[in-house]
């Protein structure tokens, strides 16, 4: 991960927008990436996270993806799991800003978790529909009882392994926009998602992936869906990768500092 990040921050460019040619682009780092404006939602969910961080209690989970690197069993304290699984604050605002200016009207989240990053994709809009997919029974209880506990009303959240969830949801859904993946981290597995993604994608839809350099099969995975001709434009944070697929923009690919 080290080597990496480090690879990445040589690569990396265009900050604050320098250098970037496309209209498109430059509007998404100057008004998505780099925007500062401290919405009121970023403080209801910090409380939440404060309180996640506080809870000792222990719950035993189920993992269907390619495991932790620190934990080993399957008993976790729920204030383990806001620190080091849950979705980071600077990384939650950037969904959240991606959905307040993209203004999906229908979002997938793939690996529900806590509930925060759920949290940031509903806060902009009460009228986008929103379904999360969470494999694990006791953590995506908790995520309801966030929802419930919070108000966050709209959130449609499937219990259920995601292979026959987003079967049973990409069969009910006529189009999705906008797609977070934040579950299993295998580079298999991402691409057979996204392949079951792509004949329900909009027009104009964006898939947000996240850890793509957990491994060697990720980063490989990456690689495979940024040279896809129906992606038009992949961006690189390190993090995050984002992708596009607008068919009025051109073929490019970024590596951008966040």
């Amino acid at each position: 991960m080290i080597l990496s990040y480090l690879k990445y921050w040589l690569k990396a460019s265009y900050k604050g927008g320098h250098g970037v040619h496309s209209p498109f682009m430059y509007h998404f780092v100057t008004l998505i990436l780099e925007e500062k404006y401290d919405y009121f939602a970023f403080r209801k969910i910090d409380l939440v996270r404060k309180k996640l961080l506080l809870n000792k209690t222990e719950i035993e989970i189920t993992d269907f993806g390619a495991g932790s690197r620190i934990f080993k069993g399957n008993k976790r304290k729920i204030s383990d799991l806001a620190k080091y699984s849950a979705i980071s604050k600077k990384h939650g605002e950037l969904l959240f800003r991606m959905v307040n200016y993209y203004k999906p009207k229908t979002v997938l989240e793939l690996g529900t978790s806590l509930g925060l990053g759920t949290m940031y994709l509903a806060s902009p809009n009460s009228k986008t529909k929103l379904i999360t997919i969470e494999g694990c029974k006791e953590i995506g209880k908790l995520a309801q009882h966030n929802f419930n506990q919070h108000n966050f009303t709209t959130i449609e959240l499937v219990i259920e392994p995601f292979e026959s969830a987003l079967t049973k949801v990409l069969a009910a859904n006529n189009l999705i926009d906008f797609v977070f993946i934040d579950g299993n981290h295998s580079g298999m597995a991402t691409l057979n998602y996204f392949k079951m993604l792509l004949p329900i994608l909009s027009e104009n839809a964006i898939i947000v992936f996240d850890d793509i350099n957990w491994s060697n099969s990720m980063q490989q995975a990456w690689k495979t869906i940024c040279h896809l001709e129906k992606v038009r434009v992949s961006v690189d944070i390190f993090r995050f990768g984002i992708v596009f697929f607008n068919k009025n923009l051109s073929k490019q690919h970024y590596i951008i500092r966040f």
